[in-house]
């Protein structure tokens, strides 16, 4: 199992009698298992790491929890709660309204569950940010989809 491969070899050389490095294992665990339960396709266990490791750093600034809150929302907009997945986008976008992930996201949540205003306005903001990122980044890709997608019919 990779997750006991990932557990043995982060525990070598490590003080064991240190809370803080044991909170940080921890974290880790939780974020290897739930990247490993996404890739499965197992979103709802995926979810339930992603908040395992949310407990784990809630005394954390808000901007260090954005890439956590970011990966749990693709989880549960992959497990089919794109209601969780767009809550999880403004959460993360009062931090920092500029980042692309996170904007994407809420388009992306916002069209699945028809909240198509809300999806536009991300497209917005991403309208602003998209022609300074590079132009091979995958998410011009993303970017360039949805604004097909909100321009077919469909999205009125």
């Amino acid at each position: 199992d990779h997750l006991d491969a990932f557990r043995t070899k982060l525990l070598e050389g490590t003080n064991m009698d240190n809370p803080d490095v044991l909170k940080h294992l921890s974290r880790m665990e939780h974020q290897f298992a739930a990247i490993t339960a996404s890739a499965r396709g197992e979103h709802e266990l995926a979810i339930r790491e992603w908040d395992a490791m949310l407990l784990l750093v809630e005394n954390a600034a808000p901007h260090e929890i954005w890439w956590t809150l970011w990966r749990q929302g693709e989880s549960y907009l992959a497990a089919g709660n794109p209601n969780a997945a767009l809550q999880n986008a403004f959460k993360i976008l009062e931090i920092n309204p500029q980042l692309i992930r996170p904007l994407l996201l809420m388009a992306r949540a916002a069209l699945a569950s028809g909240e198509t205003a809300i999806a536009r306005k991300a497209l917005s903001r991403l309208e602003q940010i998209m022609p300074k990122a590079d132009a091979d980044l995958p998410a011009q890709e993303t970017y360039r989809q949805l604004l097909d997608q909100i321009a077919s019919p469909a999205a009125s």
